[in-house]
């Protein structure tokens, strides 16, 4: 634009603008940006043990109103300077934690004569977790879902007997007639569904 204007090229445009800043004493204008990134970078100076501590980007941004990546890069840079682990580091360490726990009750926790409830018992955790375990390992290990109660039988199988409690036992019944979660209670329901209907369509 003083190129257009004044016909001025950029190396003396500088020379002039520098001049300015140093001789004359001049400020130059600071940005909405450069401001906001000083309002960070005070809040992070002033709450840095805070940030290192924080377990999710809710409580982040709640200290720190900005961006998630620009959130996440103070949070790092706290934890790298008190020598704390990071979310992602923590999240890294709970899940090993947690896969090491499954593979070492495996047994225990893929084992179809037991209950959902009998489990979670024995291991002293939730039933939900028990839950989740079970089709973690199923799926990493590639396990079709069974059943037992005096003998092993396969979900399908289960369901297919247990039909008519399905339909007209309400989910709170099932649950402490079987000792299962009312999220394999759903899923039961859903699949006696596609059977019949397969069955359906195969006779048809």
């Amino acid at each position: 634009m003083l190129l257009d204007k004044y016909g001025l090229h950029k190396g003396i445009v500088k020379s002039y603008s520098n001049y300015l800043i140093s001789d004359v004493g001049i400020k130059r204008k600071t940005t909405r940006h450069h401001e906001s990134q000083f309002a960070v970078e005070k809040t992070y100076q002033m709450h840095k043990v805070a940030i290192a501590q924080c377990k999710s980007f809710r409580e982040l941004n709640a200290i720190l109103h900005t961006d998630d990546y620009t959130a996440r890069k103070f949070h790092e840079l706290a934890c790298a300077e008190l020598n704390l682990p990071s979310m992602s580091e923590r999240h890294l360490k709970n899940l090993s934690d947690t896969w090491t726990w499954r593979y070492q009750h495996r047994n225990t926790i893929l084992n179809a004569e037991m209950t959902i409830i009998q489990i979670a018992t024995q291991l002293n955790t939730s039933s939900d977790e028990i839950y989740n375990a079970r089709k973690a390992l199923r799926r990493r290990l590639k396990i079709k879902e069974t059943i037992g109660v005096v003998r092993v039988i396969s979900l399908d199988q289960w369901v297919l007997q247990h039909a008519i409690e399905l339909k007209t036992l309400k989910i709170s019944q099932l649950q402490q007639k079987f000792q299962i979660s009312s999220a394999q209670i759903k899923y039961r329901r859903k699949l006696l569904k596609q059977l019949q209907k397969k069955e359906t369509q195969s006779v048809a």
